[in-house]
């Protein structure tokens, strides 16, 4: 008996460290935003209810917004430098899920495509360009749809800006460790929380032509972390149709660079090492 309680208490125990907590956001103002449309710089002042459904490019420029502690801040660097994206519990085919890319719709028939699909979209600041969810389609993934791997960290004066079709669907968020673990808290968006309407949505969207991107800003150090944080997982069991920019005041080039990715220098060393051995292979053919 006694050997059983300590069991089931040791088993109580590891659940409750294993469990990930879960917190609403606390969405931060937006005063003004900035986007580069088919190469215009368009600027709001205040969010839209214009549908502007393009097939050009409108890609986001900056974000001012207000601080919790009182303040603004313009969040005008994108970490885009995305080392790879991860399809989690897809088979192929599995229906409801796309990436609206260039003006492509990408599915999942191929799920190597559609990885890479996610990482094109994430690697640009385009709002056209995102990952389209129709809930009544597929089973929802509590553990995750996607996971995004950055180049360089997120740090803790860094923000998350998300983009939702409509604004009215919810998303969550976990952060990730250099080896894809989950750390810190997760964040869990609401429509409350998207409070800028930008107008904009895919050429490729057909799904109604009066819903566009709305946006919401969150503090990064919502997720409760002080360890270097790597990567995103999205967790969307609401059919959220969503992109997720990671924004500063600062270059992200001045972050922790994710350990698992080269240093520039060695990939020059690399290259250098590949061009002795083509032109030694070079001379001792021309000796022949």
């Amino acid at each position: 008996m006694y050997q059983f309680q300590r069991s089931f208490f040791c088993t109580c125990i590891f659940s409750v460290l294993a469990f990930t907590q879960s917190e609403a956001v606390i969405s931060l103002a937006i005063d003004e935003v900035a986007y580069l449309d088919n190469g215009t710089t368009v600027i709001q002042t205040a969010g839209t209810t214009t549908t502007d459904n393009a097939s050009t490019p409108a890609d986001l420029i900056y974000v001012d917004i207000t601080l919790s502690g009182g303040g603004t801040l313009r969040l005008d660097e994108f970490n885009t430098g995305v080392v790879n994206a991860v399809a989690l519990n897809f088979s192929q085919g599995t229906p409801g899920f796309e990436v609206f890319y260039n003006n492509q719709t990408i599915n999942t028939d191929d799920i190597s495509a559609f990885s890479a699909g996610i990482e094109a979209v994430y690697s640009n600041t385009n709002l056209r360009d995102y990952v389209n969810k129709d809930s009544s389609a597929n089973a929802n993934n509590p553990t995750g749809d996607y996971d995004i791997s950055y180049q360089y960290a997120l740090s803790n004066d860094d923000y998350i800006v998300v983009a939702e079709r409509d604004g009215n669907s919810a998303i969550s968020l976990q952060a990730l460790d250099a080896s894809g673990n989950v750390i810190g808290s997760q964040l869990d968006f609401v429509a409350a929380d998207y409070t800028w309407d930008t107008g904009y949505r895919s050429s490729q969207d057909t799904s109604s032509s009066s819903q566009t991107l709305e946006l919401g800003v969150v503090d990064i150090s919502e997720f409760a972390t002080t360890a270097d944080i790597f990567g995103i997982r999205v967790i969307n069991d609401s059919g959220a149709d969503n992109k997720i920019f990671i924004a500063s005041d600062d270059t992200f080039t001045n972050n922790v660079l994710n350990p698992t990715v080269p240093e520039p220098s060695s990939y020059a060393l690399l290259f250098g090492g590949f061009t002795i051995v083509f032109v030694m292979l070079k001379r001792t053919r021309s000796a022949k």
